[in-house]
């Protein structure tokens, strides 16, 4: 299991926002793949810092599986590290949120795109999982948004990856 970290998610880099409550803030990070992903491997893509709602967000950019197919290619979870909770107050611990914003994306280049958003170019996916059914999702204390590999690439396509966090600040800090 390895884990790659993109730049702004780094040991000294502090999360990307805080400030006066409703503030709205976009963490983001981008990390080059060069080499195919083994199951469990992780991407550390940005931090966010505590008091964060997390209301949106993007994934970003290519196929990066040019063979896999169906359950067969490139897949994926994005979530985050630390426990959050929903706006009816349920509490999910940091070992369920691992999936909250978006879960077993497949990378593929057969993979289902959302419709109007250029999939033709790469992958450009708002997120989804627990953030769609139940979000938005306050933050516990300061984490980071990480990507998780599934499913090893069939033929990778070196290329980039980009998450892009949409929150608001849900107390003053």
């Amino acid at each position: 299991m390895a884990t790659n970290t993109a730049t702004r998610a780094g040991t000294t880099k502090s999360p990307a926002a805080s400030g006066w409550a409703q503030s709205q803030y976009r963490a983001w990070g981008t990390i080059e793949v060069s080499t195919n992903p083994a199951p469990a491997d992780t991407f550390v893509m940005c931090k966010l810092p505590k008091g964060a709602m997390i209301v949106g967000g993007w994934l970003k950019g290519d196929k990066l599986d040019s063979t896999g197919s169906g359950t067969a290619c490139l897949t994926i979870n994005i979530g985050v590290n630390k426990a959050v909770t929903t706006p009816t107050g349920t509490s999910v611990s940091a070992s369920s949120t691992s999936n909250a914003l978006g879960a077993s994306w497949a990378l593929g280049p057969d993979a289902a795109a959302v419709t109007g958003y250029k999939p033709e170019t790469g992958r450009n996916q708002p997120l989804g999982g627990l953030l769609l059914s139940d979000g938005p999702l306050l933050v516990s204390d300061d984490c980071e948004a990480v990507v998780t590999v599934i499913t090893s690439a069939q033929g990778l396509t070196t290329g980039t990856l980009t998450l892009f966090v949409d929150y608001y600040m849900a107390q003053h800090s």
